[in-house]
């Protein structure tokens, strides 16, 4: 009997359709819009395909999440035992200190890297060091005593505590072996395809978890943030041992707009005289207003 499958979360859940549709048996998987693109508007017609379906594998989402509606406790009221509730697969080890600005009448600053920014650049920034200064503080930069492989792999069993499936234990290991991640908060499809393992694990579907990691062609690798050289050293990493970014093309910066235009590489100072290129507007105007 074909079972009715729908999946409700961010970009990771779009990956998780696409591979349950393709390497899965006996599922029709609904197709939902990623949670941060959804409205209030957008409810009547989630919970509409939520009811019709006979398993959902819903997202972890924060109590405080924009929409009330799509936390686990309010998904599990509404559809009870056939919630299971998976992670944000979330993991800054390999890149700590990567994370957003938002900036007054600007909103999230766009960078060569698409919307990520190195801690160690805009400290360097602010601190009036050169580029090339800047460049030598990523290189050099020494681990300090906090294990980010530890701090970050503890964060995620603190959120897994709300959670029906976990993946935390998996990646204790496989974090070290190989790289699972391109940025923190997008997998690689080995790592994907685990997750989706225990999720149809846990609700008897047949699925095919090597195919899933081996064989599936997308990917969520539109940008790759290299593992610290610091990282690197400390975990003896048997990869990223060359930095090399990737990331897009920088085309416009001008006062309130930062225009992104194709994929390119970058090797450390490239990609500091870019990121420099955007602060000397960006930082000055916001510092200036």
């Amino acid at each position: 009997m074909t079972r009715r499958v729908a999946i409700i979360g961010n970009c990771q859940a779009q990956m998780l359709e696409a591979m349950f549709t393709v390497f899965a048996s006996d599922v029709q998987v609904a197709r939902l819009t990623p949670n941060f693109q959804m409205d209030d508007a957008d409810r009547d017609p989630v919970f509409a395909t939520l009811a019709e379906a006979d398993i959902i594998f819903a997202q972890r989402v924060a109590g405080a999440f924009h929409l009330p509606w799509l936390t686990p406790t309010s998904l599990k009221r509404a559809f009870g035992n056939k919630v299971w509730i998976w992670p944000n697969i979330y993991f800054d080890g390999y890149t700590p200190g990567v994370h957003y600005i938002y900036l007054n009448d600007w909103g999230k600053l766009s960078s060569p890297l698409d919307d990520y920014h190195l801690q160690d650049v805009v400290d360097a920034y602010h601190a009036g060091a050169t580029a090339a200064d800047a460049t030598h503080r990523l290189i050099a930069a020494e681990s300090g005593a906090t294990d980010s492989f530890a701090a970050s792999l503890d964060e995620l069993r603190q959120r897994e505590r709300e959670t029906d499936l976990t993946i935390s234990d998996w990646l204790a290991t496989a974090v070290g072996q190989r790289r699972c991640f391109y940025t923190p908060n997008h997998p690689y499809n080995g790592t994907l395809a685990e997750m989706a393992r225990r999720l149809a694990a846990a609700a008897s579907i047949a699925f095919n978890a090597a195919h899933a990691a081996e064989a599936f062609t997308k990917r969520l690798d539109r940008i790759y943030i290299p593992s610290s050289p610091a990282v690197v050293r400390r975990h003896a990493l048997q990869f990223d041992r060359i930095l090399l970014f990737r990331g897009v093309e920088v085309t416009v910066v001008a006062p309130r707009n930062v225009t992104l235009g194709a994929p390119r590489c970058y090797d450390p100072i490239t990609l500091v005289e870019q990121f420099y290129r955007i602060y000397d507007v960006a930082l000055k105007v916001e510092a200036a207003s």
